[in-house]
């Protein structure tokens, strides 16, 4: 084996705990934060990669969903239990929320047979939109949680550029498709030699925005325009 791949902080861990000689490359939050590489700059021992994670951006989804929900009051923000770097998406979200003037339900899953339970906590606390945190478990679980989310009538916001495709009203965040081909190239220069411990960590510069006017009109809500005009991606 020349390259471990680890998507996600809880993967990384793993791999990082199963080997010290087998190079590894991380796409995750925060690798500093979570713990998997000593500095950015340096990453040290056998582990290299992507951090994908900003405040900005979680701020920003917040942002995004009072534009299209501008009477929102009351929101949730699920994050993975088992995330590592989860608080690097929840205090932003929350500090975002307090000021906007939004009561923000703090909501944790284990895995996707939580959500329904999830979900049900998050229409007991009548929130009117739900944020997801950037880990692999909500794009993995992007069409369920989509589903679920509309059935309840609650606006969405994931980080995962795929959300949109599968019924998800809105997504703000890095291409992941784009991010794993970037992940590629260090394990390339790996391959031909390089170690990780000399590979600086790498940040995402380019975010994209999404939104899914189906399930806006669905859940009676009117994108603004500018906000439209704005998108990378629009599915009709």
């Amino acid at each position: 084996m020349n390259v471990i791949f680890a998507s996600g902080a809880v993967a990384g861990k793993a791999a990082k705990s199963a080997t010290s000689t087998i190079p590894i490359v991380c796409l995750t939050g925060d690798l500093v934060k979570a713990g998997l590489v000593k500095s950015l700059a340096s990453p040290g021992g056998n582990l290299t990669g992507i951090s994908i994670l900003t405040a900005e951006a979680s701020a920003k989804r917040l942002e995004l969903l009072i534009q299209i929900v501008p009477t929102l009051e009351r929101a949730a923000v699920f994050y993975n239990f088992d995330d590592l770097t989860a608080s690097l998406s929840v205090e932003p979200t929350k500090a975002a929320a307090a000021k906007m003037q939004v009561r923000l339900q703090v909501i944790g899953v284990h895995g996707q047979s939580d959500f329904p339970s999830a979900l049900a906590a998050a229409v007991n606390a009548n929130v009117q939109a739900i944020a997801l945190t950037s880990n692999p478990l909500f794009d993995i679980a992007g069409q369920q949680i989509a589903e679920l989310a509309l059935q309840n009538k609650l606006a969405t916001v994931s980080f995962a550029d795929s959300f949109p495709e599968v019924g998800g009203l809105l997504s703000y965040g890095p291409s992941i498709f784009a991010e794993y081909h970037h992940a590629a190239h260090f394990a390339a220069r790996i391959i031909r030699g390089a170690k990780p411990a000399d590979l600086p960590v790498e940040h995402t510069t380019i975010y994209k925005l999404g939104i899914n006017l189906k399930t806006a009109r669905a859940l009676n809500l009117k994108v603004p325009e500018m906000l439209l005009a704005s998108a990378d991606t629009v599915i009709e």
